[in-house]
């Protein structure tokens, strides 16, 4: 039988979780030495396709990690760093986690990788600003190079005044410098600037739904390659449906290259809406609905938080739990008892040993 070689070996360990290869890292000399390649690393974050769990961070209090693969994690004195420094969480990607110090605010930006085997908290240099910037409500998008340790952000900032234009600045971490400032229209609505979703160079925001103003939902998409930016119609139904009390909708990704939508209806029922687009006009076609009493809960509460995951896990916040139901297997989970009430901003999270 012939034995496999040390590259071989290399490439076979780089599909394991952060997690295991941390764990194996101190058994194995190859491993030991490959953990501190970064063709390694990269390699094993590349392969690292899907998010293994989420951050929740409440607006006031401890941030928190929730797994969805039980052979991902963070190793617990990096997650206590985080949470005793009072750091807030901003964005994450592909294992790389951004955040600021004790607020939303550009003005403290680090990344950190907490499985990294160097865990170093690195700061980003603040955009340029007249100062007002950093006291209001900020969103971040993510975009990584696969192959290499670089990545773009991209910051979104509710303007001092009252207006409906955001700041956009854009952060190239090979350069270590900002280079892009520009003035973005969000449209009459607010923006829930806490879950923006970054496709193939365009950022998607949506915006909120409720009854305070008579113009419908949107989304607004803004382009960092091309400089441009559009608003997009959400679905009729969707729309329809925000003047409900409790109807909200989030955006989210949806396989490689698409975008999707989740709404929930007055804590009631779940909606998804893919989207796709032809000669530029925008469609949504709603692809699934599933009702509590479906899912397994059949007693009435409210939904404080979800997201949509790996375009199949469904996480919500009800009734102080934190649950997962799978879309494609209609499975319903219980992660989390006892989680304080409130809005968490829920985060996806990826368990890769991408170097900073």
């Amino acid at each position: 039988m012939r034995h496999l070689s040390d590259d071989e070996v290399s490439e076979i360990l780089s599909f394991l979780p952060a997690k295991s290869i941390m764990k194996l890292r101190t058994l194995n000399r190859n491993l030991l030495e490959c953990s501190a390649c970064d063709h390694f690393l990269l390699t094993q974050s590349h392969h690292t396709k899907v998010d293994s769990g989420f951050f929740t961070q409440p607006y006031s209090g401890p941030l928190n990690l929730t797994t969805l693969d039980p052979n991902a994690g963070i190793p617990n004195e990096n997650l206590r760093f985080l949470q005793h420094t009072q750091r807030v969480v901003l964005a994450s990607a592909n294992g790389l986690v951004f955040c600021s110090n004790q607020s939303r605010s550009l003005s403290s930006l680090c990344v950190y990788n907490p499985v990294h085997p160097i865990a170093t908290l690195r700061s980003i240099p603040p955009p340029p600003t007249t100062g007002e910037e950093y006291r209001n409500w900020s969103c971040i998008a993510v975009a990584v190079d696969p192959m290499s340790r670089h990545y773009k952000l991209v910051c979104l900032t509710k303007t001092p005044e009252w207006s409906s234009f955001y700041r956009c600045r854009v952060y190239v971490s090979a350069d270590n410098a900002w280079k892009f400032d520009r003035m973005v229209d969000g449209g009459p609505r607010n923006l829930q600037l806490e879950y923006p979703v970054i496709c193939d160079g365009t950022v998607y925001v949506a915006s909120t739904c409720g009854t305070y103003m008579r113009t419908d939902p949107y989304v607004v998409a803004f382009d960092i390659e091309e400089d441009g930016s559009e608003i997009l119609p959400m679905p009729a139904e969707a729309m329809k449906a925000s003047g409900a009390d409790g109807h909200e909708v989030k955006i989210a990704r949806w396989g490689e290259k698409s975008l999707c939508l989740i709404g929930c209806e007055g804590s009631s029922i779940f909606k998804l809406w893919v989207m796709s687009r032809d000669q530029e006009a925008v469609t949504w076609a709603e692809i699934y609905r599933v009702s509590m009493m479906e899912v397994g809960l059949a007693g009435p509460g409210d939904v404080h938080a979800f997201i949509l995951i790996n375009s199949d896990s469904l996480v919500f916040v009800m009734n102080g739990c934190i649950y997962s139901y799978s879309i494609k297997e209609g499975a319903l989970k219980k992660l989390q008892e006892g989680y304080p009430l409130g809005n968490p901003i829920l985060i996806p999270y990826a368990n890769s040993l991408r170097p900073c």
